[in-house]
């Protein structure tokens, strides 16, 4: 920003400011005005200025506003029933979840069961193991083939 010396350009410069500023203010009233004008004709409470250009009267006015409590009553009695709806969907959504959960627990019981059967016939295989091992007479007969020969060749080896 560059500074003015000359004192009389800058008070010239303030006094154009101070106008400018003035016109603003001037079209940030004209242009709430409109605002507001607009938005109570959107809900149908205009300044009385109606399209035959005459003011609106008191039946008008009130026609236009149960026109907005109808639509109002309208979208409250949607919005009612989608609830209604979605609960009926929470509702069975928590049954099929509940039923789930019941049948997520009787499938774990029976992983429990069947770990453990698994546990116990791994630990009978091990104590049968020990057993045939240590059996004298089982250790014959597993040495026994190996020593008498085959007396019965296959009659499909030549």
């Amino acid at each position: 920003m560059r500074m003015i010396l000359d004192a009389d350009l800058k008070d010239e410069y303030k006094a154009k400011l101070k106008e400018v500023q003035k016109e603003v203010k001037v079209y940030d009233r004209e242009y709430k005005a409109a605002k507001a004008e607009a938005d109570r004709n959107r809900l149908g409470l205009g300044s009385g200025i109606g399209s035959g250009g005459g003011p609106q009267t008191n039946d008008a006015t009130l026609s236009a506003a149960n026109g907005v409590l109808d639509k109002v009553d309208e979208s409250y009695a949607n919005t009612v029933e989608m609830i209604g709806n979605a609960r009926q969907v929470a509702d069975a959504t928590e049954e099929e979840l509940k039923r789930q959960d019941e049948q997520l627990d009787s499938i774990y019981s029976e992983l429990q069961g069947i770990d453990n059967n698994l546990l116990r016939a791994q630990k009978l295989i091990h104590i049968f193991s020990r057993r045939m091992a240590t059996d004298k007479c089982i250790q014959c007969f597993a040495v026994s083939p190996r020593l008498i020969p085959n007396r019965h060749p296959n009659p499909n080896q030549t």
